[in-house]
């Protein structure tokens, strides 16, 4: 069971669906106006109670990535070591890569494989230098498939009941 406990405690509250940006990488970084389509289309599949969080690692630390991972109920992003963080997910947590169908790029497939989260790989557009890309595009229908997908999960999950010390 990978709830992410850190020295016993609670696990958070998972109450946020994290986008991982790549601005300002410079490889595989998706054009502006692609990113904001596919953020406001995540956000307006949200339910109430539910919010979205920009991820950004180069101005996030350590312990405020743990926080953000842990509480998360899906993770969507381009391939890259960003996704490296849903090694803090809890269990069940969906992870929603865009990237290419390259067998040197199954890193996350198998993280969410051995941890009990659900991983889905949408393709970005090919391009001859794939991983190395410097800019990418979504496939047309991309924008709806993973707010659909994220709405989906997000909207039929349900937080386990808990019995406290004192019912038992």
């Amino acid at each position: 069971n990978n709830n992410n406990n850190i020295n016993g405690a609670a696990p958070a509250p998972r109450n946020t669906v994290v986008y991982a940006q790549r601005r300002g990488v410079n490889m595989r970084e998706l054009p502006e106006a692609e990113e904001t389509a596919l953020v406001d289309a995540i956000r307006s599949a949200l339910p109430p109670g539910v919010t979205l969080e920009l991820f950004n690692g180069a101005t996030t630390s350590m312990a405020e990535s743990i926080l953000l991972f842990s509480s998360a109920l899906a993770v969507i992003g381009i391939h890259g070591g960003a996704l490296t963080n849903t090694i803090f997910c809890q269990e069940g947590t969906l992870v929603v890569e865009l990237g290419f169908p390259h067998p040197q790029a199954h890193h996350f497939v198998h993280v969410a494989s051995g941890l009990g989260l659900k991983h889905m790989l949408m393709l970005l557009e090919p391009d001859p230098r794939g991983l190395g890309a410097d800019t990418v595009h979504l496939v047309d229908g991309t924008v709806s498939a993973v707010a659909s997908l994220v709405g989906k999960h997000v909207g039929s999950y349900s937080q386990p009941d808990r019995v406290a010390n004192d019912e038992l």
